[in-house]
């Protein structure tokens, strides 16, 4: 390998006339990991946002790709494909406002959005037969924009880059519906999140921000589908990660207090419910602002213990403050 030349991976990063500058990801640290073994002393990233040219003949200016490829006969004609690194079902990411689809067949009627060049395509019209045209982009950051600003309903796609990707920023986007496995069927989101969680824990460790993310991603869903005790025990693991990683005041490190407010007001402990929030409101007000969605959240999460405290008239005042009303519901990281 040419260290001068680069490694090319399929990033959404800053890059400068094609060098990725402030490179971070699964394939990044990947590809950091497999240069130190080579002894490489230093190593260019490029950005590649083209999926289909990744797999294209002919010279590139770079000598590895890191991508979640899926190995097929036509692509090895084409290109040399290491052994699997990491092994996916397709993933179904929901744009924000619409619930999750329980079923195929209420997937089928929804405007599913898809990476042109991707075995997704193949998949989503073979086994899921939509019922409306099917939109293409050739990029991923344009698909993420698409479902981030409701020109799609869902996006089919290898089902860690979607799991990383909400739990990165899950404000930005709805429920993770399930995976799409060779059987046809549509499984639970917390079967994509374990799922998620293994692959982060043994590709980047026990101890990185992303690999808590995805424990807090975890909680979450626990503790939406009625479980707080089995939510309590990923979330407070995902905030010892956070407050090493990335710091006690950062607004993904908050992110989980809000969530851990929201475990102890389920379990009935209003008291240590408040405790969190109070914190996760603090920061997500000063770093956010007053307007953005989880600091919204984290007022209302407040509010609620607040209130379950007898401290009706504090609680009243906070949703003033914030433009909240009482028959909203807190949203799952």
């Amino acid at each position: 390998m040419d260290a001068r030349r680069g490694i090319g991976c399929h990033v959404r990063e800053r890059r400068r006339n094609g060098t990725v500058v402030a490179a971070r990801g699964l394939e990044i640290d990947l590809a950091r990991s497999l240069a130190a073994r080579l002894g490489l002393q230093r190593v260019r990233f490029v950005n590649d946002p083209s999926f289909k040219r990744l797999l294209a003949r002919g010279r590139k200016p770079w000598d590895v790709a890191l991508a979640e490829v899926t190995i097929t006969d036509a692509r090895r004609q084409a290109v040399d494909l290491s052994q699997p690194y990491l092994r996916a079902d397709q993933g179904v990411l929901m744009r924000k406002g619409l619930d999750a689809p329980r079923t195929l067949a209420a997937l089928r009627q929804l405007r599913i959005c898809l990476l042109r060049g991707t075995t997704s395509v193949a998949i989503v019209r073979e086994r899921v037969r939509p019922t409306r045209p099917l939109l293409f982009f050739t990029s991923l950051d344009v698909l993420l924009d698409g479902v981030r600003t409701g020109r799609c309903d869902a996006v089919v796609l290898d089902a860690p880059i979607l799991a990383a990707e909400r739990a990165a920023a899950a404000y930005r986007y709805g429920p993770l519906a399930g995976v799409l496995h060779d059987q046809g069927d549509l499984k639970g989101a917390l079967t994509l999140s374990e799922r998620a969680l293994a692959v982060h824990e043994r590709t980047l460790g026990p101890e990185h921000s992303w690999t808590a993310g995805c424990l807090d991603h975890l909680g979450a869903l626990l503790l939406d589908q009625g479980d707080p005790a089995g939510a309590r025990s990923y979330l407070q693991r995902a905030l010892v990660i956070r407050e090493k990683a990335i710091g006690f005041e950062h607004s993904y490190t908050n992110r989980v207090r809000y969530n851990l407010a929201r475990v102890f007001l389920a379990s009935g402990n209003a008291t240590e419910g408040l405790a969190y929030s109070k914190l996760a409101l603090a920061g997500h007000d000063k770093v956010l602002g007053c307007d953005h969605p989880w600091t919204k959240d984290s007022a209302r999460v407040t509010a609620d213990a607040l209130e379950a405290l007898g401290r009706t008239e504090e609680a009243k005042a906070l949703r003033e403050r914030y433009g909240l009303t009482e028959a909203e519901k807190p949203k799952a990281s």
